[in-house]
């Protein structure tokens, strides 16, 4: 017999007490454990799935009913919630809940939408002024509805999106049926394939009072079940038909707000910059698993093309990340944000490399960036693409989306019925209608490496938008919006940046078909245009002398530059690719064929004369730019031709004629003009409005010779015609100083001529004779260089009054010298005979001396009178009469010169 001695007694003491505390523990840890289960089991919530499936045919016979007890009252107050989640949506209008208590056509209350827009009603009311909701597929999104005694609310994500009155009235007897899935028309039953909803529903529930929006923030945001008091999916039992295409699934509430990356691998091998910019065209980034699930579903994904990616290497698929800023630390090629979560072996944290990709095993690794590798583009959940170039009813149904694979490649399932994948046995991509199961559309022109993003020819297989079966349709496919060009390739680019004589899209397709003019029929530019209300076209006229080359007096003509515009609206017209900038949008050869120009002729030519320096048809303006029809597959935006002038510009040389009024020459004033005629034949249907046009003059106002003022258009323009009028005023300067002031000098040098002593007859003779031979040879020279006109100038007359005193003074000098000389006989001059024998004479010789002194004292009076004679008159003539004469000449002239400006 063994005996346990004191020690040992105390080592089994404390083992027991060891024992019942482990198992203390125990009890305590499994305790915890079945609460934590009954936690978990408390917060998970039903999912019913209807109708899910690519190839599923909608039904009208899978729906989930619950119908209330009979017994139940009515409600004065209600509250509608729960969490649902699109898988594409229905052909008609998608339905929520829709519930009724009668077998009429009334709903008490129903829950639904028609693409973006919100559908609900009330007491068979339907509650208007609703806002567009964001809706995707593949995204859960809580909605609530309140209706309270007067308001109702809605209520998107937990946030109020709508509050206004409440259309209709109570109560709402709660004895009636409840359908998910299914639009009733009568009471349980009525169903429409068109109406139905195709996707999952959880948390439905009704209360019979307003929740606050603290109750419904906490449901929408994971942290309240919301279980109603009146009914919740969670609890009751429901009546499923149609199964299998209704599936009851029960998941944590949790993992209703967390959000699934939505990442796709393509299993064509690219090197990193093709594989960044052919994500980039899906308006997708190179993926990066953002959490340990996210890495495990994408290498979940990769193993289905391990064979295809890459056979040869462990190296499969690009990450979008790099290290090349600081070696081992790794950033988004996309935001450059630090990466968060790195899947790179423990021994091996990127090696050298600056990109990196992932391995078969879902290890990541570091690569050559210049290698080849799959791609796994990452899409957001709120993108995609636009199937435009079909005739969709409305452009919710134009979207796509890209999702896993068919026929071992990714495809683009619709928002509704249509999908686009790779055909293995026709080994091109086909569109599908999953509702009939008919191939619409095909197409070989995407190479078979590539997928049909951009701008495709299709072949109609089947009956589609009118086109018959061979018929091509060129389609796009891209993530561009209505304001976005979409290249040739699938890039999108602003518009403005459209037919800019710039290459802004990678294969150049922007700067192609960029005609600014759609062509109607061919009597667009054959025929005018009609003004307002069916009158006449009315056509504003600018114009603009750019310069006065030259003014030909003898021939009466001037060469002038001159700009010509003519500006009006054709209302046929409609215009694209319009920039607002200075000079407009100036048309193409071909766009200028196709509209209609006024035809016009220039009158007063010099002998035909003219020639056209340039001439462009010009829109200057871009207003009220809309988008075509969303279908378009170019959404350029089309101007109205009613909004936006067009404008014929034409620079023309010409020689043109002008008549000069000569008589006040120089100081005369031209008016000239530029004539401009339309056809006839155009006289009841085009006006030229003066009222609107311009006319200017941009040269210098300073000729050689003219002073150009008064640019106008005649009063005589309008209707048919046009005239520009200008005024040329004659610089005096050079003419005054070439006639006038030497004539006026030679006039003063024959006036002193005057003043010369009367015997000095040789230089009065020559000095009058030179100044008027000189002055006659200056009024020649004067009058070669102005038209040989009949009529009498001015400037005649003052070189005919000058001329006629030169001859004057040269008549004085002659009379008065003639006049100062007496005729006589000559007489010898006697003589004095001196003697020396004889001092005294006979009488008869004294007599004789006598007779001949006296003659003598006569002839020296006579002479002594002439010249006091003529010195008198010619002193009077040169003091009085020529001052005299000139002066009023000159008053009478000028007199005159003033005039003549008036």
């Amino acid at each position: 017999m063994t005996t346990v001695g004191p020690r040992s007694g105390l080592f089994i003491l404390v083992f027991l007490l060891h024992l019942l505390s482990a198992k203390g523990l125990v009890a305590a840890a499994a305790e915890e454990a079945q609460q934590q289960e009954e936690e978990e089991v408390k917060d998970e919530v039903r999912v019913l799935s209807l109708q899910r499936g690519v190839w599923l045919v909608p039904s009208e016979h899978v729906y989930a009913r619950y119908n209330f007890s009979r017994d139940a009252g009515s409600v004065t107050r209600l509250s509608l919630c729960y969490r649902i989640r699109f898988e594409v949506f229905s052909e008609g209008f998608d339905v929520h809940i829709s519930y009724k208590d009668t077998d009429d056509n009334s709903d008490p209350f129903y829950s639904g939408n028609s693409g973006e827009y919100f559908d609900s009603w009330f007491d068979n009311k339907e509650q208007s002024g609703l806002p567009r909701w964001t809706v995707v597929p593949e995204v859960w999104r809580h909605v609530c509805h309140t209706y309270s005694d007067a308001t109702y609310t809605l209520y998107w994500e937990g946030k109020v999106v709508f509050s206004g009155r409440l259309q209709g009235s109570w109560p709402v007897m709660m004895n009636g049926t409840l359908v998910l899935g299914q639009e009733q028309d009568n009471l349980g039953g009525g169903f429409d394939r068109n109406q139905i909803f195709r996707g999952d529903l959880a948390q439905i529930s009704l209360w019979d009072r307003v929740l606050s929006s603290r109750d419904v923030a906490g449901m929408a945001e994971c942290r309240d079940v919301g279980r109603g008091n009146l009914f919740s999916s969670d609890t009751v039992t429901f009546e499923l038909h149609g199964d299998p295409l209704v599936q009851v699934s029960w998941h944590n509430l949790s993992t209703l707000c967390q959000t699934k990356e939505h990442n796709v691998v393509f299993p064509e091998e690219r090197s990193l910059q093709e594989a960044r910019t052919f994500c980039h065209r899906f308006n997708a980034t190179l993926a990066v698993p953002t959490t340990k699930q996210d890495n495990q579903r994408l290498t979940d994904q990769l193993g289905l093309f391990k064979n295809v990616c890459v056979p040869t290497a462990q190296w499969k698929l690009w990450l979008g990340i790099t290290d090349n800023v600081e070696d081992g630390v790794w950033r988004d090629f996309q935001t450059n944000s630090l990466i968060t979560y790195l899947n790179f072996p423990p021994l091996n944290a990127g090696s050298s490399y600056t990109c990196a990709s992932m391995k078969t095993n879902g290890f990541w690794d570091g690569d050559r960036c210049t290698n080849k590798r799959c791609v796994a583009c990452h899409f957001d959940h709120t993108d995609f693409l636009y199937l435009r170039g079909l005739c969709f009813d409305n452009n919710f149904r134009m979207r796509f989306r890209v999702q896993d694979h068919i026929n071992g490649r990714p495809f683009f399932r619709g928002y509704n019925s249509y999908i686009i994948f790779w055909g293995n046995e026709s080994r091109e991509w086909q569109l599908l209608d999953t509702i009939t199961n008919q191939t619409l559309l095909s197409t070989s022109a995407v190479p078979q490496d590539d997928y049909p993003i951009g701008k495709h020819r299709w072949v109609v297989q089947e009956v589609v938008c009118g086109r018959s079966k061979g018929d091509e349709l060129l389609l796009s496919l891209a993530p561009c919006e209505d304001h976005l060009f979409t290249c040739n390739s699938g890039d999108c680019i602003q518009d403005h940046l459209r037919c800019d004589f710039r290459y802004d899209c990678a294969d150049g397709s922007d700067e192609v078909n960029c005609g600014v003019i759609e062509m109607l029929d061919d009597l667009q530019r054959q025929l005018p245009p009609t003004g307002q209300q069916g009158t006449f076209l009315s056509v504003a006229p600018s114009f603009t002398l750019t310069r006065i080359a030259d003014v030909d007096d003898i021939y009466m003509a001037i060469t002038l530059e001159f700009r010509l515009t003519f500006t009006w609206v054709d209302e046929r017209l409609r215009l694209r690719y319009l920039k607002v900038k200075k000079n407009g949008t100036i048309l193409s050869e071909a766009d200028a064929e196709k509209v209609w120009r006024p035809r016009y002729q220039l009158v007063n030519l010099e002998g035909g004369q003219k020639q056209v320096l340039s001439q462009s048809l010009v829109v200057r303006s871009a207003l009220n730019g809309t988008r075509p029809h969303y279908n378009n597959v170019d959404m350029d935006l089309v101007y109205p031709g009613w909004a936006n002038n067009i404008s014929l510009v034409q620079r023309y040389t010409a020689r043109v004629t002008c008549y000069f009024e000569l008589y006040a020459y120089p100081f005369d004033v031209q008016v000239c003009s530029v004539d401009i005629e339309l056809p006839p034949e155009l006289e009841d249907y085009v006006k030229l409005s003066i009222d609107d046009g311009e006319a200017r003059y941009t040269g210098p106002q300073e000729l050689s010779k003219y002073i150009v003022k008064d640019i106008r258009f005649s009063e005589n323009s309008g209707g048919n015609e046009l005239s520009l009028q200008f005024t040329l005023h004659r610089r005096q300067g050079i003419v005054v100083l070439s006639n006038f002031l030497p004539s006026a000098m030679l006039l003063v040098v024959s006036w002193a001529t005057l003043f010369i002593r009367l015997e000095a007859i040789n230089v009065r003779a020559i000095m009058s004779l030179t100044t008027l031979l000189v002055l006659y040879t200056l009024f020649a020279n004067m009058s070669r260089s102005l038209p040989a006109t009949a009529a009498i100038k001015l400037i005649d007359i003052w070189f005919f009054f000058i001329i006629f005193l030169l001859f004057a003074n040269i008549m004085i000098h002659v009379f008065v010298d003639d006049r100062s000389q007496v005729k006589s006989s000559p007489a010898p001059i006697p003589t004095t005979q001196k003697t020396t024998t004889t001092t005294t004479t006979t009488t008869p010789n004294r007599v004789k001396e006598a007779f001949t002194e006296g003659r003598k004292e006569r002839s020296t009076l006579v002479q002594m009178l002439g010249a006091w004679s003529s010195s008198r008159m010619l002193r009077f003539y040169r003091l009085v009469i020529f001052p005299v004469v000139v002066l009023i000449f000159n008053i009478y002239f000028w007199a005159a010169v003033l005039l003549s400006f008036q």
